[in-house]
């Protein structure tokens, strides 16, 4: 546990903080004192007591007249609305728990399969792990340890009894039985039939107008290749917004800030016919009123003889009742740098959609700005956000039929939305919103107490320095730490109140990545005494797992006979040479597959990033 001290007047580290953590029974865990920088270190035995040894109280003493303490039974800052999400941290052994499939029968065997890496990613050898079959009731199955793996890979299958319990199993993989599981996978086990039917949806129509009817060709058939005949079929088309024309590609058309809610409305369909097709009819009369785009989503559910249903879904364009305008940045993503001239292209599209021509079209730029004002009601402050737009510069622009308008504008730091409509009050308008230099989303730090970071790349290489940009609403002191299951590295600054870029070296330490969490601490002798004394913002670190990607190709036949071998060419791109990896391969019945939506394990989200380990607390101190 590392401890950070700093004055309340000066927000700076003290030096000579005497710390004492206290246990829930009133024994000194342990004493430290804080250094130059105003830190100092707990070991981490200390902090993992039970019962009355748990930590309770954390003391600081600075000299005969400063005393503060901190509660450690507390939770500490919740920060999952500053972007910080995932599974829970896993600690030194990283274990990667997956089946091949989500359902099976009695009778059948389970293939269970695990990897095991470090803080760094990098495998554990000769680590036997336990894997523990648990039946639905929680009584325990079966206890299986395996050899150790190679290359930190671990295969452990169960055969399940012919009269296994059915409903919901748990597999827990352990290192330590006595502890918690390093990882835990769930499946079922039920007497069923997988799907035995499909079909695919292929509009006749991809556009088509408000108040027409359009068609789609249904296609079904048996898995095993017989057309789905004389079965019955429901659906329904729920009509929403979109931006996007495939017609006109990177332009947005309408609003950026329009809000219209979606409507249903069900489909009367006929059965198919006996080469299981059909076509279905999407009529759509009443329609809401908007600036940009509509889209049909029809979804269809074709029900086999014994009732279970299959569905599908797919998407209809819904032509425009009347002119748009769509606007295309020529930057990449929504961001330009901060300083640099932001520039778009706009045009004007018929119903039809054919390109117009639009003469005296009108531009405006607005920098959106966001302050929180506080407010006393029922004996307690509370605060709301207030968001200020304020117009940068404006226009007017011609929009030719073969050419789009150029619209350049210079930007400094900040938000801006840019909007072009037509001189006519009822014609059609648009809208862009972006961000000048490195900026975070709107919705990240909707607290007075949030501060704004921002990194200027989405991952890095290790070696490299990366950038990060911090955008407070007051001048402080500034802690960044970088960390995930520990505390790596710490940097401090002085931060002004237009903010300030801090350069991070990326280490090859840290795994896939680490959490950069920046507080920032307002003097308490400084005027301005209604904002928060600290500010916190956190922003996950990506390291480029480029180096480590393995590239794997299957070139399976296109057709197997039953009850044959199936012999799969497998191939591999990314090893170095003379170096070993394994490949496990699974074949499963697409039916069994479909009945729990089942996805392929995916080791990014497996063995990535996590919500952290590191826990904040905070309280004051004079000095």
């Amino acid at each position: 546990m590392t401890v950070f001290a700093r004055s309340l007047a000066t927000a700076r580290p003290l030096e000579g903080v005497e710390l004492q953590l206290l246990a829930r029974n009133n024994e000194v865990l342990g004493t430290a004192t804080t250094d130059a920088r105003g830190q100092a270190v707990f070991t981490a035995g200390l902090t993992r007591g039970g019962s009355g040894m748990a930590p309770a109280v954390l003391t600081a003493a600075g000299g005969k007249q400063d005393f503060v303490f901190l509660d450690m039974t507390r939770g500490g800052f919740d920060l999952s609305d500053r972007g910080v999400t995932g599974r829970a941290a896993p600690g030194a052994i990283d274990v990667f728990a997956w089946t091949e499939r989500g359902i099976y029968r009695p009778g059948e065997t389970v293939h269970a399969a695990a990897l095991a890496r470090d803080e760094s990613a990098d495998a554990i050898e000769n680590l036997p792990l336990t894997f523990i079959y648990t039946r639905p009731d929680g009584v325990e199955e079966r206890r299986i340890t395996s050899d150790g793996g190679a290359l930190g890979g671990h295969h452990v299958p169960l055969e399940l009894q012919q009269t296994a319990m059915l409903g919901s199993w748990t597999l827990g993989i352990y290192s330590d039985p006595d502890t918690s599981p390093l990882a835990q996978s769930v499946f079922l086990v039920e007497e069923f039939v997988p799907d035995r039917i499909e079909f695919d949806l292929e509009p006749e129509t991809p556009e088509f107008d408000a108040g027409e009817p359009a068609w789609i060709a249904l296609d079904g058939r048996y898995l095993y290749g017989a057309p789905a005949s004389n079965l019955e079929l429901e659906g329904e088309v729920v009509v929403s917004t979109r931006r996007e024309w495939d017609r006109f590609p990177g332009f947005s058309f309408g609003l950026a800030d329009e809000e219209i809610e979606a409507s249903s409305t069900s489909l009367d369909i006929d059965a198919t016919d006996e080469d299981g097709k059909a076509r279905i009819e999407v009529a759509t009369d009443a329609l809401p009123s908007t600036t940009g785009l509509l889209e049909a989503k029809v979804t269809v559910r074709m029900r086999e003889s014994g009732g279970r249903a299959v569905e599908r879904s797919t998407k209809l364009a819904i032509r425009p009742q009347d002119a748009v305008i769509g606007i295309r940045p020529d930057f990449a993503g929504s961001e330009v740098p901060q300083g640099s001239t932001a520039s778009f292209r706009a045009i004007a599209v018929s119903p039809a959609g054919e390109r117009e021509a639009l003469s005296g079209a009108l531009w405006t730029l607005t920098k959106v700005e966001r302050n929180y004002q506080w407010y006393r009601s029922n004996n307690a402050w509370n605060y709301e956000a207030i968001t200020v737009e304020r117009r940068i510069d404006s226009g007017t622009v011609d929009i030719a039929a073969d050419d789009p308008a150029t619209i350049a504008v210079p930007v400094d730091w900040g938000r801006y939305r840019l909007e072009v409509e037509s001189a006519d009050p009822a014609g059609p308008v648009a809208s862009y919103e972006f961000d000048a230099g490195w900026f975070v989303e709107a919705t990240s730090t909707e607290t007075p107490d949030g501060l704004e970071i921002a990194l200027d790349k989405d991952s890095y290489e290790t070696g490299e320095t990366a950038t990060l940009k911090v955008s407070p609403r007051f001048a402080g002191e500034l802690l960044v730490a970088i960390g995930s299951e520990r505390l790596h590295q710490t940097i401090e600054a002085s931060v002004p109140a237009e903010g300030t870029e801090i350069e991070i070296p990326v280490s090859a330490d840290w795994g896939a990545g680490a959490y950069v969490t920046a507080t920032l601490f307002r003097p308490g002798e400084t005027e301005e005494s209604r904002m928060p004394s600290r500010a916190i913002g956190v922003k996950w670190l990506a390291i480029d797992p480029a180096e480590r990607k393995l590239g794997v190709e299957l070139s399976p036949p296109a057709q197997a006979l039953p009850r044959a071998p199936l012999s799969i060419p497998v191939s591999l791109t990314g090893l170095e040479p003379s170096e070993e990896a394994y490949v496990a391969v699974a074949a499963v019945n697409v039916g069994i597959l479909n009945l729990t939506r089942y996805e392929p394990p995916r080791l990014k989200t497996g063995i990535s990033a996590s919500a952290g380990s590191v826990s904040i607390y905070a309280t004051s101190t004079a000095g």
